[in-house]
This record gives C-alpha cells, structure tokens and sequence, in this order.
C-alpha cells in the first residue's frame, strides 16, 4: 500500500460489486483474516491451460495481499492445505 489517497478511495467506494466489497471488508471490518488456501489440482481447469505457474502466481498474490494488510496492522494468517 503506497499511497494513502489510493487507499482512502478504496475503503470509501461506493461500488458494490464483489470486489469492492471485500476490500472495504477487509479494510474496514476486520483486524484478523485467514486466507484458506487450496493447492490441490482441480481437473476442471486442464482444459485452461492451467499450470504450476498459475498456482505459484495465486501464492505469491495472497502473500503479497498478506504482506499490505499487515502494513496496516492487521493480523494475518495463511493456512495452505
């Protein structure tokens, strides 16, 4: 999170898609958040081309998420199963 009217045009959206709604949840609403993480091949996406590459960029993303939200001091915790 670098900067703080970004930030502030975030958590004061008036958009009301699923997006917008789970950032001001996150920001706004919670102190603590787990993000459930599943690693397991689903099928369903050989068909999409799917690969580790897209697996590994799903991890780095929650990581990164993970890593901004702390910023804020909240607390974060990643289970991978």
């Amino acid at each position: 999170v670098n900067s703080q009217a970004f930030l502030e045009s975030l958590e004061n959206s008036k958009e009301n898609d699923g997006a917008s709604s789970l950032i001001r949840a996150l920001l706004n609403d919670s102190s603590y958040i787990t993000f459930m993480v599943g690693l397991a091949d689903n099928p369903a996406h050989d068909s999409i081309a799917y690969s580790t590459i897209s697996l590994n960029a799903k991890i780095d993303l929650i990581n990164e998420m993970a890593n901004n939200l702390r910023k804020l001091n909240k607390i974060v915790n990643i289970e991978m199963f």
